[in-house]
């Protein structure tokens, strides 16, 4: 079925005619397959007040579709919605809001709404359940205007805005996507609360009532809670989320700096506060260090530990042995290094005698006791890799760093000749450097970046978002801060030109970055924090943060 709206005859109103109105107090049902399109309309529905005490509903079930387009004002004005059972929206061009209503549930369905000159969808409690999905594609063209109906009583600015009072819950099977809105991907909650147990693509952002603060509880990158809570008032976190496979629960860490365990009580709150998960990777063997797959797997009475090298790879087999036993140490120097000394110490810090089979492989007897392997590389005399590189000045004020990055594999050139230092580097590139360095496995991601992304979001280092985003200078020192365990530090940065320009969020890291000598002042005693960060200079941040770390 099919309801087309007329040509107004003023030309300056467009389309003329409500399609559907389902007084207050009345129902309308599509059910076992329903087709309906409603097109050229000022108004696709209303629910009008006639002598009924709640808003009319509109009930979809049963693999029912409903399809919107070419509306002028709202495809919906008020209603409770009711999706379920494999059911479907569709709204394409709308000149004011796609889905303007006071509930929308959406149950083992679909709502897509896309081209909306406003608001994509605005209601006061929105709840996904059973694989539910809500889409949000290239709405907002309009945005933002003013209006006195809006939102927050100011302007409509996202292109999804949840009313005053109101609330969002998400199960584990059920998501939410925004894409190519044009005032960006975020969900503005006024005076709102959000659980979220399934997938959010969009940002949150919160507006807490007069008299209150706004307590976001995230995992990876996505917003679990949002409530608010009243000044001096309490809040109790929820408990672990679900972990990611070979990692384990840690705490909650708080944007006080402080840690908290599942289901603990914050006390006195007098700020809005955010807690991120934070999670422990699952040691393949508790007590030994993690082998290659070179190495059998450890089996013996004793552990055979390997010290962390700079220059090459130490790998050895089996990795835990029975008095007697022989094992054997592979070296792989890195190109451009040799092995300089191989020791190998008793649990009494007695050296063991070692046997060299070949230039790379040595062989020792286990003693009674664990034992500890500390291979020592050094260069060889063969020229440097900065010669591979065109674009590379040996005496530039970058080359030590550049050298050094290149060696320890944290970096590599933009192509086989070329390493472009004044180039930009992604946030996704960051994060694949930073996993590799913690000895996370980078390769085979779908897209290329999705381990080091993953690592981040888990590790609390980042949040995910902006993969291809250009990473600034502050941004490079939170991460590294993040990744360093956000050590606390008393330095100011007073004494440059332009501390102000550092954002609230940064200031931490920043203060660290420079306390440890991990960035340094650019030119006229400034810090530049907003500046993109080119590969010359996080090729220098990282040498510093690896010499913070291993020091």
């Amino acid at each position: 079925m099919t309801i087309n709206g007329t040509k107004n005859s003023d030309t300056s109103k467009g389309n003329d005619g409500t399609g559907i109105d389902v007084n207050f107090g009345g129902t309308l049902e599509l059910v076992n397959g329903a087709n309906l399109t409603l097109k050229n309309l000022e108004r696709g529905t209303i629910s009008s007040k006639s002598t009924g005490s709640t808003p009319g509903v509109f009930k979809i079930s049963g693999n029912s579709i409903l399809t919107a387009e070419n509306i002028d004002g709202n495809f919906s004005n008020g209603g409770a919605w009711e999706l379920t059972n494999d059911s479907k929206i569709e709204i394409s061009g709308c000149t004011s809001h796609g889905m303007s209503c006071d509930s929308l549930t959406v149950d083992n369905s679909t709502v897509n709404v896309s081209e909306t000159g406003l608001l994509g969808v605005t209601a006061r409690e929105i709840k996904l359940e059973n694989h539910g999905q809500i889409t949000v594609d290239n709405c907002g063209t309009a945005l933002p205007k003013e209006s006195q109906w809006s939102t927050d009583g100011e302007s409509y600015k996202y292109p999804v805005e949840i009313k005053k009072n109101g609330s969002v819950s998400v199960d584990s099977t059920s998501s939410v996507k925004l894409l190519n809105n044009k005032s960006g991907n975020t969900i503005y909650l006024v005076e709102s609360n959000l659980e979220n147990s399934g997938t959010i693509n969009a940002q949150v952002v919160t507006k807490a009532p007069t008299g209150s603060y706004t307590v976001i509880v995230m995992d990876r990158g996505t917003v679990l809670v949002q409530k608010t809570v009243s000044v001096s008032g309490s809040y109790t976190l929820p408990a672990a989320p679900a972990a990611p496979s070979g990692y384990t629960f840690a705490n909650w860490l708080g944007s006080d700096g402080k840690t908290y365990a599942a289901n603990a009580v914050v006390s006195n709150i007098t700020a809005n506060m955010t807690f991120t998960a934070q999670w422990q990777q699952i040691p393949s063997t508790p007590d030994t260090p993690s082998y290659d797959s070179g190495s059998s797997a450890p089996d013996g009475d004793y552990i055979v530990s390997v010290d962390k090298v700079s220059g090459g790879k130490v790998t050895v087999n089996p990795g835990r042995a029975d008095k007697g036993d022989e094992v054997t140490v592979t070296v792989k120097p890195s190109e451009g290094y040799e092995l300089d000394e191989l020791v190998v110490t008793d649990s009494r810090g007695n050296e063991v005698r070692v046997y060299a089979e070949s230039s790379t492989k040595f062989t020792f007897t286990m003693p009674s006791g664990t034992v500890d392997i500390k291979a020592t590389f050094v260069k060889t005399d063969a020229g440097s890799v900065l010669d591979d590189f065109v674009d590379l000045n040996p005496n530039a004020w970058y080359a030590e760093a550049v050298e050094f990055v290149i060696e320890e594999g944290l970096m590599t050139g933009t192509s086989a000749a070329a390493f472009a230092p004044d180039a930009s580097m992604s946030r996704a590139m960051i994060w694949t450097v930073l996993a590799a360095y913690n000895g996370y496995n980078t390769s085979g991601g779908n897209p290329w970046y999705a381990p080091g992304q993953q690592w981040a979001m888990i590790n609390g280092v980042s949040d995910g978002t902006s993969p291809d985003g250009s990473i600034t200078r502050e941004q490079l020192a939170v991460m590294l801060w993040r990744a360093a365990g956000s050590p606390e530090t008393d330095k100011s940065l007073s004494g440059y030109a332009d501390a102000s320009s550092v954002s609230d969020w940064a200031e931490t890291a920043m203060a660290w970055a420079v306390d440890n000598g991990i960035i340094t002042g650019m030119g006229g005693s400034t810090l530049a924090p907003q500046a993109t960060a080119t590969r010359a200079q996080v090729a220098v941040m990282l040498m510093q943060f690896v010499d913070y770390m291993e020091d």
